[in-house]
């Protein structure tokens, strides 16, 4: 895509969509949900958004969302115009489970869905926030979600180089391995997934001395000129690594510092509750 596009939701948990331009003028915001159900009507209608994620498909932008215990997509097409609602869960035949998180990027031309799902019921299981994962072929069909594993609360992934980059913020109830970052990739080709890093140790390791974070809330990613960049919030402070193209780490960076160095008098925004990566 040749233009920026920008999806956020309010505090009244309605959708909102605008566009950048590539002269650097912005389009005005538009209300989703109205747009995609005045231009099909009888479209499923999802109560309120909790999460969005989104990515660019060929010339389309796709739209994922978590709405209480469903998963939605919908598409704007490059001319403007915009798909229905659809149930992501039911079209994807789902486990039954309460959804935590989503995720979506672009891979060989194919969305690629992320959710963690905490699946059974009764006793809380320590880990039981599963990551699954569902492909949108071309033709709108979607491939029944594929169990990896892990247990998450906040997952992004990103596409680069043709691999499917995963990271995730584990949930442990008991505490074991709480709030940790986890990366794993599926090579250009398809195949198997790696196995789950811990990406703080790794990180750590292979830069001795470099700051350590500690535990994290959030993460999000982005793949960029044959690169992973990883941004994570923790404890109100927002990091940033990268994964090399020769499989290594840079060292954790505490963003706003930096930015503040290259930048005298730059405003300093603190707490951080939320971090987006993209291009």
């Amino acid at each position: 895509m040749a233009v920026l596009h920008v999806v956020c939701i309010d505090a009244a948990r309605n959708l909102w969509h605008t566009i950048r331009l590539i002269n650097g003028n912005w389009l005005p915001f538009g209300d989703v949900r109205d747009v995609v159900l005045r231009e099909n009507p009888g479209s499923f209608n999802p109560a309120a958004f909790d999460e969005v994620d989104c990515a660019g498909v060929v010339n389309d932008l796709h739209v994922c969302l978590r709405s209480g215990s469903e998963v939605v997509h919908t598409i704007r097409r490059i001319k403007g115009s915009w798909f229905p609602f659809g149930d992501v869960l039911s079209a994807a035949r789902a486990p039954r489970g309460v959804i935590f998180s989503v995720a979506a990027t672009e891979v060989n031309g194919q969305l690629n869905l992320c959710a963690a799902i905490r699946t059974g019921s009764g006793e809380l299981e320590s880990t039981r926030h599963s990551l699954f994962l569902t492909i949108r072929a071309s033709t709108g069909s979607w491939r029944q979600f594929e169990d990896l594993g892990g247990s998450f609360d906040d997952i992004a992934c990103a596409e680069d180089g043709s691999q499917l980059h995963f990271c995730g913020i584990t949930f442990d109830s008991k505490g074991v391995r709480q709030r940790a970052l986890e990366h794993a990739l599926r090579p250009s080709g398809g195949g198997p997934f790696t196995p789950f890093r811990d990406m703080r140790s790794v990180v750590l390791a292979e830069n001795p001395g470099s700051f350590d974070p500690g535990s994290f809330d959030l993460v999000s990613c982005a793949g960029f000129a044959g690169e992973l960049h990883a941004c994570v919030i923790s404890s109100g402070r927002l990091f940033h690594t990268v994964r090399r193209a020769n499989g290594t780490w840079s060292p954790f960076d505490n963003v706003v510092d930096v930015v503040l160095e290259q930048n005298p008098g730059s405003p300093r925004p603190m707490p951080l509750e939320a971090s987006v990566v993209t291009w």
